[in-house]
């Protein structure tokens, strides 16, 4: 028995004054890490090591403004009132427990209430501080990006007017080296005095008539041109202008000369200097670009991105890989691409992937509702079209709703079938049955889901005879049980699991023929798919019955149809040794054998048949492996 202590009650003295209530309280001892104080509308809880205080307020107070103070071993608490006024008393009386009960919760849950409203405005706060942050942040870029265009353009601006400057001494020197040629003459330009602003005068001015012999322009140097130009520096101060000379082609030497003369008068000063970044594309794969298969690794990211996802290393930079990767319309796409090329697994991660990004895409998840039921996972298909049944539902009752959409109609009645194929594989016939009423009810034109709606009429009627048929044969009554199979399998041949039972149910009879050619039938059946049991393809060569089987039959390659699969070889087995077919018995039991490496019952029996088959002479009695309740039980 548990000794449990009551707390006692705490002692304390209070004063008050017009707007303020202070109240004392010992803490005997107990740290101030160990005190708990809440403070409602009309109530005040004060707990400490073993003691309890519970003051039910007379008036309200501003509890939001309590102040509390631990000195000298003795809690202060200093509490504003809602309402100035004078209190005849610290707590109220003549109320009755429920009484009190009821303003004490009604005391906290306004506290509560409060809380979470000051807890909504921090957040929104902060939301808004964020956003302040980001808007100063994005100013500041901004003055940045601004400030870096304006020095490009001051830069620019004085480049070109460098340019302009050079462009312009290049232009004065060619106006005195440029020699007038007509008719490929040449003529050096000189400075004419002008007495007359009108006149030139005759004696200063150079005749265009008096040409200059190529052969002697090509003797003249560098010297005798400077000499030229200061004798005519040293004519009377007069008034000059520049005879324009046309341009004209220039020879080799004076382009050559002119070219030097440019290149030691101007040198342009040296640009600043500057840092260029370079970001590399994140991958997740170390290898270098010329080692790596760029499409497979891409491929691979594909259907693997919900478990790199989980890595927190690996997350940044499968965020940060291309627009694509996080794009759930692109995601969409390539889980399109994957569906039709039969890659269910990989369009289920593509389309999962897309849903993370963008919840609210319904036609990402009939599509991955479709991945699931193609990969037998029935219940995340039901799932999926629960949820997307749900969003069309919530959808249909919005303002803007367009009850004629034809592509959510659609949508609607594919989810209603898959929902049914789902729930049909799961032997939940009636509720297939409902699915897919409803969808033919929406799409009376599609005679397809009239087929499925018969067929999965005639599964309900067949499961219901079986669930019969396998009372019977649990309770022993064989021939009753045998008869209910046979009304069920003339309902469905394809009913595996009423075959597989009423083989089961000829083998207890001894009627050992019927039970092999039942047995064959079913094992047909279940072999094919071709992700089913190797063992069993390799034993009895290439499927020869190209029918699916019916009724609810587990998916292909799970441990459920691979124990159907050994029940059913078994009981051949033990059928064929019965009616002496020793070789074909053996076969079976090596299959079973593969099937089921773990069984020693299988080993021994079928070391014991192929004994037999060397020593034919000898009697021994033919194995029968399967316990009763084994032969017997249903599928």
């Amino acid at each position: 028995i548990e000794n449990k202590t009551m707390p006692l009650e705490a002692s304390y003295d209070w004063r008050q004054t017009a707007s303020l209530i202070v109240v004392e309280i010992p803490l005997k001892g107990s740290s101030s890490s160990e005190v708990n104080i809440i403070a409602a509308d009309c109530l005040l809880k004060i707990s400490f090591g073993r003691y309890l205080l519970h003051l039910d307020l007379l008036e309200p107070i501003i509890d939001e403004k309590c102040i509390a103070k631990i000195k000298n071993g003795k809690l202060t608490l200093k509490i504003p009132k809602r309402e100035p006024q004078m209190w005849k008393s610290l707590q109220i009386d003549g109320l009755s427990k429920s009484e009190l009960k009821a303003r004490r919760a009604a005391a906290l849950e306004a506290k509560s209430s409060l809380e979470n409203e000051l807890l909504s405005k921090a957040k929104d706060r902060k939301i808004e501080d964020e956003h302040k942050a980001l808007r100063k942040q994005m100013a500041l870029e901004e003055d940045e990006r601004q400030h870096i265009d304006d020095l490009k353009s001051e830069e620019k601006r004085v480049a070109e007017e460098t340019i302009f400057n050079a462009i312009a001494q290049d232009q004065n020197l060619e106006s005195k080296l440029l020699p007038q040629n007509q008719n490929h003459s040449q003529d050096f330009p000189k400075k004419v005095p002008i007495s007359n602003p009108t006149t030139i005068n005759e004696k200063e001015t150079i005749k265009s008539s008096d040409p200059i012999d190529d052969d002697n322009f090509d003797n003249f140097d560098e010297d005798e041109v400077n000499a030229m130009l200061a004798d005519d520096d040293e004519e009377e101060e007069e008034d000059y202008e520049l005879v324009e000379v046309p341009q004209t082609d220039l020879g080799q030497d004076t382009q050559e000369m002119m070219e030097e003369d440019i290149e030691e008068g101007y040198t342009p000063s040296p640009r600043t200097g500057g840092v260029v970044k370079f970001n590399f594309t994140p991958r997740i794969f170390p290898t270098p670009m010329r080692e790596s298969k760029q499409y497979e690794e891409e491929d691979w990211i594909a259907k693997n991105r919900n478990h790199l996802r989980n890595n927190p290393q690996l997350k940044p930079q499968l965020d940060a890989l291309d627009i694509g990767d996080s794009d759930p319309t692109w995601l969409k796409g390539k889980g399109d691409d994957y569906y039709r090329g039969r890659d269910y697994r990989a369009a289920l991660n593509a389309y999962t992937t897309a849903l993370e990004i963008a919840p609210s895409m319904t036609a990402v998840l009939a599509n991955r509702g479709a991945c699931h039921l193609q990969l037998g996972e029935l219940v995340r298909c039901v799932e999926d079209c629960d949820t997307l049944l749900a969003t069309l539902d919530m959808e249909a009752m919005g303002v803007d709703a367009n009850p004629g959409d034809v592509v959510k109609l659609s949508m609607r009645v594919k989810a209603l079938a898959r929902r049914g194929a789902a729930k049909c594989s799961q032997g939940l016939f009636d509720e297939a049955l409902q699915d897919l009423k409803h969808a033919a009810y929406l799409s009376p034109s599609d005679d397809s889901l009239d087929n499925d709606l018969l067929r999965v009429d005639k599964l309900a009627k067949c499961d219901k005879l079986k669930k019969e048929a396998d009372g019977l044969l649990g309770a022993g009554k064989l021939d009753s049980a045998l008869e209910t199979y046979t009304k069920t399998l003339e309902l469905d041949s394809r009913f595996v699991s009423a075959l597989s039972n009423r083989a089961a149910c000829y083998l207890a009879l001894g009627l050992y023929e019927e039970c092999a050619t039942d047995c064959t039938k079913a094992l047909d059946l279940l072999a094919t798919d071709p992700n089913d049991t190797s063992a069993l393809q390799l034993e009895t060569g290439p499927l020869t019955n190209s029918q699916l089987p019916s009724g609810p039959v587990p998916p292909a390659g799970s441990t459920k149809r691979r124990t159907w699969v050994l029940k059913t070889v078994t009981r051949r087995g033990v059928a064929m040794s019965q009616l002496g077919r020793m070789e074909e018995a053996v076969t079976d039991y090596r299959l079973a054998c593969k099937l089921d490496p773990t069984d020693e019952n299988l080993k021994r029996d079928l070391e014991a048949l192929e004994k037999q088959i060397e020593t034919p002479n000898t009697e021994e009695e033919a194995p029968n492996t399967e316990k009763k309740e084994d032969m017997n039980s249903s599928d």
